[in-house]
């Protein structure tokens, strides 16, 4: 029933970002731009209502001197691409200060926690987590780019981001920052439950003001940052039942936690002289010969690969996940194993690509191979949903062609499973529906 007073504050809250970004906007049109739009828009007296007049000594100072009335300058072609050059640009900025890759990928670990819990899929409170949690990852990656922007002048990897390079100024990222803060958390709020909402925000405090400062304090900044990253699969499961105390949540969360190990370490290895020289905190930073670095990503690495048969021991998953997880997770081992016999940037890389396709394997088979995916009385032919107030929904045609799609895929990938095809038909006649207009919540 707050559901409008929660919109009514995100609304708020993206006007006043468009506000000031458009006020950032305009400034850099007349710093940047000045040799194509040499006219500075002053108000003017009501003596002087339609005059312009020109006090320069040389062309620098023409912008300061030069009195235009706003209603006499016309709107043109070229000052309409002026903006549309800033607002690109603008937008790119944001994107940096976002770290775009990486919040992705944080994207699609709280989607992957929301659909481990299950059918039917609420595609409105999927949405919601999706957009709430991307806006909650670009906040914190802004925030963490404000705290190192004097950090960031001595690495080479970092010096030209935005606020390194003086591309935009503090305040104004902050600004983002918090409009994204407010969005993400409103989002969550409003279109998921208060908990998605608070693990939202814990996660942004814990990236910003946890994590961040103590990567410059101790290299224990990278088991808090690990942290950080099993938070978002929570949060899709949350946004979904409403609680995250469920084994198979924290089955999931428990392999982004130890993913991030091997993934980070490698990464490390490779750019330590640049993380040394920006005086952070991380392991292979002091370890010249490797032996720490490469134990770690053994250790980390094994437990991973426990995880898939740990879920189909608690029921979670079939076999097939276990079984299948020997190929992916033993070759990451395998590459693993290679950097510890030999600790160089080449074995390193190798270990960093590997996590990079690792984890979303492991993401989608676990959803794919979790048992009970469907409730036992789910049936494709229902034409009506229960929504999370009770109210009867009546499904549209594009919930049916998304369930339709689904529904044939799943198919199509269980025929060219072996498992599945050894499968008496009898465990197959099993109707789908993995979509609904809303779900209720556990």
């Amino acid at each position: 029933m707050y559901r409008g007073a929660y919109l009514y504050e995100i609304l708020s809250s993206v006007n006043m970002l468009l506000v000031h970004s458009s006020r950032s906007l305009r400034k850099s049109v007349f710093r940047k731009r000045n040799h194509l739009f040499p006219y500075q828009l002053q108000p003017l007296s009501t003596s002087s209502t339609s005059t312009a007049s020109v006090k320069s000594k040389n062309s620098n100072a023409a912008l300061d001197n030069i009195h235009v009335n706003v209603s006499s300058v016309p709107v043109t072609s070229r000052s309409l691409i002026l903006s549309l050059e800033d607002a690109q640009r603008l937008s790119g900025i944001y994107s940096e200060l976002s770290k775009a890759r990486l919040s992705m990928l944080v994207v699609a670990s709280g989607s992957a926690g929301f659909l481990l819990a299950g059918a039917p899929v609420a595609l409105d409170s999927l949405a919601a987590v999706t957009v709430g949690t991307a806006f909650c990852a670009c906040a914190a990656n802004t925030f963490n780019q404000v705290y190192e922007r004097k950090t960031d002048r001595l690495m080479k990897r970092t010096r030209r981001r935005p606020l390194p390079s003086g591309r935009i100024s503090t305040p104004h990222a902050l600004s983002f920052g918090l409009g994204c803060t407010t969005l993400g958390t409103g989002i969550l709020a409003a279109g998921c439950n208060p908990l998605t909402a608070v693990l939202g925000f814990s996660n942004i405090f814990l990236y910003s003001l946890v994590y961040t400062p103590m990567k410059q304090k101790s290299v224990a900044n990278t088991w808090i940052g690990a942290v950080v990253g099993a938070i978002p699969p929570l949060m899709g499961y949350a946004a979904a039942t409403g609680t995250i105390a469920s084994p198979e949540a924290l089955i999931l969360s428990s392999g982004l936690f130890l993913w991030q190990f091997p993934h980070f370490f490698s990464l490390a290895w490779m750019i330590k002289k640049d993380y040394s020289a920006g005086g952070h905190q991380m392991v292979p930073c002091f370890d010249k010969t490797g032996d720490v670095t490469s134990k770690l990503l053994t250790r980390y690495s094994i437990a991973l690969s426990t995880l898939p048969f740990a879920s189909y021991g608690l029921g979670i998953t079939s076999f097939m996940f276990p079984l299948e997880s020997l190929a992916f997770n033993g070759y990451l081992m395998h590459t693993c194993r290679k950097f510890h016999q030999n600790s160089n940037d080449e074995n390193a890389r190798k270990v960093f690509l590997t996590t990079l396709w690792n984890l979303p394997l492991f993401m989608f088979l676990m959803i794919f191979h979790k048992k009970d995916f469907l409730p036992e009385d789910a049936s494709i032919s229902d034409s009506v949903v229960l929504s999370n107030q009770g109210s009867i929904n009546v499904k549209s045609s594009y919930e049916d062609a998304v369930t339709d799609v689904f529904r044939r895929t799943k198919s199509i990938m269980k025929s060219l499973c072996v498992h599945e095809a050894l499968t008496p038909d009898s465990e197959q006649d099993a109707e789908m529906k993995p979509f609904c207009l809303s779900k209720e919540n556990k």
